[in-house]
């Protein structure tokens, strides 16, 4: 499942995705579950534009 999280695997070392809930103009949001307790969550993963300025 391609979520666009960092490893090619497409996991975070907390999170395994389980799968691609939505996509919108400022990132996608993915279904997933905590590798140590099972509980399951959505993540969102945001773009980052490099010109925009953040406050």
């Amino acid at each position: 499942m391609s979520c666009g999280c960092r490893s090619e695997n497409n996991s975070h070392p907390k999170y395994k995705v389980l799968q691609l809930l939505g996509e919108g103009v400022y990132g996608k949001v993915a279904k997933c579950r905590n590798r140590v307790t099972g509980e399951l969550v959505a993540l969102k993963v945001m773009k980052i534009d490099k010109n925009m300025e953040y406050y």
